[in-house]
């Protein structure tokens, strides 16, 4: 006795993949989306303006591993417009304004930040170091596609 109004089963699917988020294309994706965002940018900077509210009352050991004024000033400033350069459509440009006055940063106020026992210098040279990879990537084409790049314009004519 059979019964014919039951339909044949059809072979199980093997699951699908679940796409690892090591893999290459994930990072370089990351990587992208972090560089042409005015976020990191804009943690830098802010990191940097507050860095006066956090600096010790102890004058020699605050000129001594935090930044001083002048440096807060310049730097956050210069890396803030960068940010804003990355937000306003221009994220080319921005990352390198951000790239070099990141870079800037860590080689006037870098090595201080190592040799100290202080925690919030090494947190903005880790931070200057992070823009200046992201966002020097960015500026010189290692990472990000041609979608981020700006367009050029029509070639001149002879």
């Amino acid at each position: 006795m059979s019964n014919n109004n039951i339909p044949p089963t059809a072979p199980p699917q093997p699951p699908t993949p679940v796409k690892n988020s090591t893999d290459q294309a994930s990072v370089s994706e990351t990587l992208t989306a972090y560089a042409n965002s005015p976020l990191p940018a804009l943690v830098f900077s802010g990191s940097l303006f507050a860095s006066p509210l956090i600096r010790p009352s102890n004058v020699k050991l605050s000129n001594l591993t935090y930044p001083n004024n002048l440096s807060v000033g310049l730097f956050g400033a210069f890396t803030g417009l960068g940010a804003f350069l990355a937000f306003d459509s221009d994220p080319v440009n921005g990352a390198g304004v951000t790239s070099a006055w990141s870079f800037m940063y860590l080689l006037i106020n870098g090595r201080k930040s190592i040799v100290n026992f202080s925690i919030y210098p090494k947190y903005l040279s880790s931070l200057a170091l992070i823009n200046t990879a992201v966002y020097g990537g960015l500026f010189f084409g290692i990472i990000g596609d041609d979608s981020s790049k700006q367009n050029p314009g029509p070639p001149l004519s002879a």
